[in-house]
């Protein structure tokens, strides 16, 4: 009997969930932002603006729907982490962003909301804000402080994910001490320029600490271009969501339950346990890689001038063991899935 990792019912869904506009440092309206994605194969676009929380369902049609959300940073001031001396420059010190997604399409409560904050954009929005916790939550950088932003969201509709932790100087001897993200950034594709932002070591740290989160690529786009658009073989972070439809209800549940993967490129349409083998079909690749909480991996391997579009895996053995799935193209663009435990396998 066939056990879905990926759902088998639904449809897969191309999504960016991490972008900006004119609402804050961004150089586009949302509508163009829309027309950017939409053009290119996107179904689902979340602008997630800086401190300002904004209902774009307006830009919905029945090909395209947005995620209302938005980006919120605890920025550590006087902090130079290279030379540990007092430094006021934003490109030297410390910070902690994430990412809220709102249950509700039409929620723009924000979380410890202070108008001071907002530095960028269309401070206008500031006079009409909804705002529930401490206002004053953002000077304080500490696990605390964030473990009670982190409480706040949830407890009034939302989901959390971190965002560029290596673009943010962070690590998981820091944020690993914070409850209930749904997922963490792996690739950001905008960062990774700045600051080698691809982090699928910090995100295997956060799973054998004990979290079950997801992993999310992301361009962190800022403007209605990607420099190298007329490249069709360039990397550039994205997911795939497994949805049954596309609303926003169907696709925020398949997010919660960890529906999706993380993609530069490559597609995998199908992944599943039977007889104790874990079977997947992707489209043409090089390399397709099983990755566990321990030092034994599988790996399917492509002939020389060949492509694979079928990978088979046995399962490990061990009952705390997790296995995530790698799919690489012939161009070095890498799809990663989020880590699978043994007990929702056997489950």
């Amino acid at each position: 009997m066939k056990k879905y990792l990926l759902p088998q019912n639904g449809n897969l869904y191309k999504a960016n969930l991490h972008c900006h506009t004119k609402v804050s440092d961004g150089r586009n309206t949302p509508a163009e932002m829309k027309e950017y994605y939409k053009s290119r194969g996107y179904q689902v676009l979340a602008i997630t603006d800086h401190e300002l929380l904004v209902d774009h369902t307006d830009l919905d049609d029945d090909e395209f729907i947005t995620l209302t959300g938005y980006e919120y940073g605890f920025v550590e001031k006087d902090y130079d982490p290279y030379t540990q001396e007092g430094i006021d420059t934003y490109q030297h010190i410390r910070t902690m962003e994430f990412n809220l997604f709102a249950r509700d399409k039409h929620n723009v409560t924000h979380i410890c909301f202070n108008k001071e904050n907002v530095i960028h954009g269309e401070k206008w929005r500031c006079d009409t804000v909804k705002s529930v916790g401490r206002e004053d939550i953002r000077k304080e950088y500490t696990v605390e402080a964030m473990q009670e932003f982190i409480d706040t969201a949830k407890a009034n509709g939302f989901i959390v994910s971190l965002n560029h932790p290596n673009y943010s100087f962070e690590s998981p001897e820091f944020f690993g001490e914070l409850k209930g993200l749904f997922a963490m950034e792996i690739i950001n594709q905008g960062s990774y320029y700045i600051a080698d932002d691809y982090n699928i070591q910090m995100y295997d740290q956060m799973i054998r600490r004990g979290h079950r989160i997801s992993c999310i690529a992301a361009d962190d786009n800022h403007a209605a271009y990607i420099e190298g658009d007329d490249n069709d073989i360039r990397p550039w972070g994205h997911v795939i969501i497994k949805a049954e439809e596309l609303t926003h209800e169907a696709v925020f549940s398949a997010l919660e339950k960890g529906d999706f993967y993380s993609s530069q490129g490559p597609r995998i349409t199908e992944l599943y346990v039977e007889d104790g083998k874990v079977k997947m079909n992707f489209e043409a690749a090089k390399y397709a890689i099983m990755h566990t909480k321990y030092r034994h991996f599988g790996r399917v391997t492509a002939p020389l001038g060949e492509f694979i579009t079928t990978a088979e895996f046995n399962l490990p053995k061990d009952a705390d063991e997790f296995v995530r799935f790698e799919i690489i193209d012939q161009y070095g663009r890498r799809a990663h899935t989020r880590a699978y435990f043994m007990d929702e396998i056997d489950g």
